[in-house]
């Protein structure tokens, strides 16, 4: 049984005028080989590799020395052997990251998980503070202490200044469990929780669940294999990735949010911190809100996105929600991200190529106080469903990229933008005839889209209009 522990962080600094205090190496989120977090750690691959989406993560901070343990509180709790597994940084170059620290456990007898996870939340450690003194504290109060670390970790020492705590943040940790349903330590969760079943091929059950420990709720997950192929472990390792990854950024997203909110972060209009906000902002919803036209979505993501619907239903929209209230008090700071929602509400009708989990009748029962969701199904299998768009509504849909266009036409030079209205108005003549040819669309298309891209960001939203109706065209 693995049992990991993350405490989310968020650095503001780069929203503000303060960005000069922070060190600009490593260079995340692929730093080089060479590269080391002071007081921390070397950089390195992770030894069984990233995941081939947008969470990336292929290389990590391996950050042995950022936490020693105490062995007197660690070597076993009631007979049950630990092992420390690893301990991880990771920071995506703008302003989440997060600290990972893992404990193996050796056992097959049954054991109550609330008393279980209280006992490794008293393991006592040491934080060795960069130009400081070592810091002593247990795992649950751990949080304020790694960040003085990471502020002597990550800044030049001469221009750290009184205010920087108002910059960085720590959340309440999370916890992940990964067990096998046959070797593993039994443990009783008595707390309300929802299940998730994963028949073949995957064949993994997931829960969630939030519980008290020293007066804080945290959020806690746990993965239960029942089988022993490649297949099954390459995906709940996946899952795990990606659940810890969304937990870091949805922490960040919240806090960045709060800070706007309380003028913490006061962004100059047209300054290059308000372009880093709401390019940052932007990304960060895309990857939250999970819709399959923004963000490249493989199997193991629409596993992902089912599993987090089903069992943290609401979470997603009350954070869009609070995105919405905040757009109202600083719009001249968001025009970006409402921009995108407008376009998500005009055109999610028009997704071509949706990929979704199929599932059978979902039954719900009562366990203890809270809710199972069994998938009564011999399998769960991901297919390909494909929307027909009829033609009129490509047609406005060209009409309506021509209009955007016209927008931005300062951001072009003159003969990019001649050269592309012409694209423009042959792909509409085109649409209008009886029997549109597909290699000229897609010819014409690609010609727009590569002079599009030279406007850089300002031209992304159109970039990703233009890539759904080429994908009318494959």
């Amino acid at each position: 049984m693995l049992i990991i522990i993350q405490y989310p962080i968020t650095d503001l600094r780069r929203f503000i005028e303060y960005e000069k205090s922070y060190l600009k190496f490593p260079q995340w989120p692929f730093p080089n080989d060479s590269e080391f977090v002071r007081g921390m750690g070397p950089v390195r691959y992770r030894r069984a590799g990233g995941v081939n989406n947008w969470v990336g993560e292929s290389k990590i901070c391996f950050a042995k020395q950022s936490i020693k343990i105490d062995n007197s509180t660690f070597k076993s709790i009631n007979g049950i052997k630990l092992k420390l597994k690893f301990r991880r940084f990771y920071f995506d170059g703008i302003a989440s990251g997060k600290f990972e620290i893992a404990f193996q456990i050796e056992s097959n007898v049954k054991y109550e998980l609330r008393i279980l996870l209280q006992q490794i939340f008293n393991i006592n450690v040491q934080l060795k503070i960069p130009t400081q003194n070592t810091e002593h504290c247990n795992l649950i109060n751990i949080p304020r202490y790694l960040a003085k670390q990471y502020i002597f970790a990550t800044s030049y020492l001469n221009k750290i200044e009184n205010n920087i705590n108002n910059y960085i943040h720590w959340d309440n940790p999370i916890i992940f469990i990964v067990s096998h349903e046959y070797k593993d330590l039994k443990i009783q969760n008595n707390y309300n929780k929802q299940i998730l079943t994963l028949n073949y091929p995957y064949f993994v059950t997931i829960s969630h669940s939030l519980i008290d420990i020293k007066n804080k709720q945290i959020h806690l997950w746990h993965l239960k294999r029942s089988d022993y192929s490649y297949k099954s472990s390459e995906i709940a390792r996946n899952i795990r990735i990606i659940i810890l990854k969304l937990n870091s950024i949805r922490s960040t997203f919240n806090i960045i949010l709060n800070s706007i909110n309380q003028e913490i972060i006061i962004v100059k209009s047209l300054s290059l911190q308000s372009n880093i906000l709401q390019k940052y902002l932007l990304d960060i919803i895309k990857k939250i809100d999970q819709v399959e036209d923004n963000i490249k979505m493989d199997d193991v993501l629409m596993i992902v996105k089912q599993i987090e619907e089903k069992l943290t239903a609401g979470l997603k929209f009350d954070i869009l929600n609070k995105l919405e209230t905040i757009i109202n008090i600083r719009p001249q700071i968001l025009k970006k991200i409402e921009d995108y929602f407008n376009k998500i509400e005009k055109y999610n009708l028009l997704s071509k190529n949706s990929k979704e989990i199929k599932m059978s009748e979902i039954e719900i029962t009562n366990v203890g106080n809270g809710n199972v969701f069994k998938i009564d199904d011999e399998s769960i299998s991901i297919i390909d469903s494909f929307n027909k768009v009829n033609d009129t509504e490509l047609l406005k849909l060209l009409i309506f990229i021509n209009s955007e266009l016209e927008n931005i036409k300062n951001s072009f030079k003159p003969d990019d933008y001649i050269n592309l209205k012409k694209d423009v108005k042959l792909l509409i003549e085109e649409n209008k005839t009886d029997n549109p040819r597909k290699d000229r669309n897609i010819f014409y298309l690609d010609n727009i889209k590569k002079i599009i891209t030279k406007t850089g960001e300002i031209g992304v939203p159109i970039l990703e209009i233009v890539d759904k109706v080429i994908s009318f065209f494959k």
